[in-house]
């Protein structure tokens, strides 16, 4: 991100790496100063440090929510995207509502192959 394709506010928006062979030159020619690897490394140890914090940060102010979550999917195996979207909304599992069954016991299926016939 920051070598590539220059997204960077210190290094400005400056491509560092790419494809610099020069007339089928196999090896890659160092193209930037021991003081520039330095800065983009401190550049990307920056982000990856900020981005660490933003997702400990998620995960700790969501705690409560995600334990929520783990103890209904211990009891209950599985859960859909209705479901969780409740825990995660009040803390409680939806009302079960009971869907009629469209399924044929095996019995009515033959019946109904054989009226077809």
């Amino acid at each position: 991100m920051v070598t590539e394709y220059g997204m960077s506010e210190k290094l400005g928006p400056v491509q560092y790496e790419g494809n610099h062979a020069m007339l089928g030159a196999q090896s890659p020619q160092k193209s930037i100063s021991e003081q520039t690897a330095y800065e983009i490394d401190e550049e990307v140890r920056s982000l990856l440090n900020e981005a660490r914090n933003k997702a400990a940060e998620i995960i700790q102010s969501n705690r409560e929510t995600h334990k929520l979550i783990a103890e209904a999917l211990l009891k209950y195996e599985t859960l859909d995207s209705t479901q969780i979207k409740a825990l995660y909304e009040t803390g409680k599992m939806p009302e079960a509502v009971e869907e009629e069954s469209h399924a044929l016991s095996y019995d009515e299926v033959k019946s109904k192959m054989n009226d077809e016939k």
